[in-house]
């Protein structure tokens, strides 16, 4: 009874069309992308519904599980995203998306030490795409690791040599490395 109540409460709640599909909600019945501020305690709210309902109920399929971990990015909610990655059997190996979104939900969460293994893993999937350099950037900048930001700074510029952020981060490595 009471997750059917909590069900009603979220219904317009804004949310992917995967994260609809696997709570059951229609699109008929959801008011979803409806331009709105949300408030802390409801973004709160919403994620401690997930995180309980992910313990129990998942996707049954691999497509649904990638996307819904890319929704969850976009919706800003961390904690929900890592526990459905918890809960699940599927194998991540070889998927970079998957890597790169669960490496952004550990960002969001506030744990640098595990995105860092998700964004490893990521660029060793697939070396040409720039978001684990700029990431493993930050985190090392971050955590003052200088030496390692300054040669996934160089890795990422290789990549991708007019990349601004990675430019922006150059000079943050250059200040830290100088002192």
């Amino acid at each position: 009874m009471k997750q059917l109540e909590n069900m009603a409460r979220w219904r317009n709640y804004p949310m992917g069309p995967t994260l609809q599909k696997l709570l059951g909600i229609s699109q008929d019945q959801s008011k979803t992308g409806s331009a709105r501020t949300l408030g802390e305690d409801e973004v709160q709210g919403f994620s401690d519904f997930l995180c309980e309902h992910f313990s129990k109920q998942q996707p049954d399929k691999y497509p649904d599980f990638s996307a819904l971990l890319e929704e969850l990015v976009a919706m800003r909610l961390p904690e929900a995203g890592l526990i459905l990655y918890e809960s699940c059997d599927f194998n991540i190996e070889g998927d970079f998306g998957a890597h790169l979104a669960l490496g952004n939900l550990a960002m969001l969460a506030g744990r640098p030490a595990t995105a860092e293994g998700f964004f490893l893993k990521a660029n060793a999937i697939n070396d040409k795409e720039i978001a684990p350099y700029t990431n493993l950037c930050q985190i090392y900048l971050q955590t003052e690791r200088n030496d390692e930001a300054l040669q996934w700074l160089r890795g990422g510029l290789a990549v991708e040599p007019n990349y601004r952020l990675l430019w922006e981060f150059a000079y943050e490595v250059f200040i830290a490395l100088d002192k």
